[in-house]
């Protein structure tokens, strides 16, 4: 099987909700262990603000897959 077709486009994934989440977020509440985490909050890893990529690649069979990545910047 071979690669027919990839299409990558920066996307905004923030919802704009119109109503209250079910449940409250416990990402403030528990502590994570993430591997950006050891920069510390305010190092430039943790507050990149690169746009967000999402790629959709088809196969000739037509057959496809859909990937999303935070790190925009560099796929770009």
């Amino acid at each position: 099987m071979k690669i027919k077709e990839i299409r990558a486009f920066e996307i905004d994934p923030d919802p704009q909700p119109q109503t209250p989440p079910r449940a409250a977020s416990r990402a403030q509440q528990i502590h994570m262990t993430r591997p950006m985490a050891r920069y510390g909050p305010q190092s430039a890893a943790a507050t990149a603000t690169w746009p967000r990529v999402a790629c959709i690649v088809t196969a000739e069979d037509g057959t496809w897959g859909f990937g999303m990545t935070v790190h925009g910047g560099p796929v770009v």
